[in-house]
């Protein structure tokens, strides 16, 4: 069977050396793999894997793509506890329900126009209904019991988030805040409980007992913005998680060059019309 630090040993030169990070992250890896390769019975398992997906609006492609990677590999079952927020929770939705290439592809064939994201309209630019919320629930799913956890993040984890500045919390108060105080409060320290959760994907803060691995955007990627709706910097973007996520996994993405290779060819298509 495959280890993890086989599989690093093997994808060094491909993967960055931040990707495999986290608190004994091959832990976490080993033990995907060995469900994957040698079956899993939820009744007799003494270790309970949680898999951890953050959204963020468009960057919510990126862990799409991860989740991707995922399900063409066959790992859909093999999680006890699947925790998400914002878009990972619809990114999540797609890969439970089998339809990881639908859920990735919504984001540059179907939401990435001016109707869904419209920088002019100030008080709505992204047309979903506002909500605060800890984007990278891990403590949640330890608190819960979770002994190993998969962090698919849609944005670099060893960046701290910046407190909101003056003018953005104006803003948030006029569209939201004046009617709802606590979610006013929860804006205003939305960054303390973000780099709380960054923290512990990353390893710098640790919980006994606990295994993390994470996957993640790293320094010279493909950056993808919340609010970003052009489709070769989308597509580029899910492209490079998937093959990370594949590549960590497999060794090999000829399946998902193949994949991607049509993605772009749509655009082609589209633009030639």
């Amino acid at each position: 069977m495959l280890t993890a630090s086989v599989l690093a040993a093997q994808n060094a030169k491909s993967l960055d050396c931040t990707t495999l990070a986290g608190t004994r992250p091959e832990q976490v890896i080993d033990l995907i793999l060995e469900r994957a390769s040698l079956g899993w019975n939820r009744s007799d398992s003494s270790r309970k894997l949680a898999l951890v997906i953050e959204g963020g609006g468009m960057r919510g492609v990126i862990s799409a793509g991860s989740l991707l990677a995922l399900d063409l590999l066959g790992f859909r079952e093999l999680f006890d506890e699947i925790y998400a927020t914002s878009a990972g929770g619809v990114n999540a939705a797609y890969f439970l329900s089998g339809q990881g290439k639908l859920g990735m592809t919504v984001y540059f064939d179907d939401i990435a126009n001016r109707r869904f994201i419209n920088p002019w309209r100030l008080f709505k630019i992204v047309d979903v209904d506002y909500a605060v919320s800890d984007s990278l629930p891990i403590a949640r799913a330890i608190a819960n019991g979770c002994t190993d956890v998969l962090v698919l993040a849609s944005s670099r984890c060893d960046v701290p988030m910046a407190r909101p500045g003056f003018w953005e919390q104006r803003c948030f108060y006029l569209m939201a805040g004046r009617r709802y105080p606590a979610l006013m409060r929860a804006f205003a320290s939305m960054h303390e409980t973000v780099n709380g959760s960054r923290r512990l994907a990353t390893g710098l803060d640790t919980v006994e007992g606990v295994n993390v691995a994470l996957i993640a955007p790293c320094e010279g990627d493909s950056t993808v913005r919340t609010t970003a709706i052009e489709r070769a910097r989308l597509v580029r973007g899910a492209h490079q998680m998937a093959t990370r996520t594949f590549e960590l996994f497999a060794g090999e993405r000829e399946v998902l060059e193949e994949l991607f290779t049509s993605y772009r060819a749509r655009a082609v298509v589209a633009r030639a019309r």
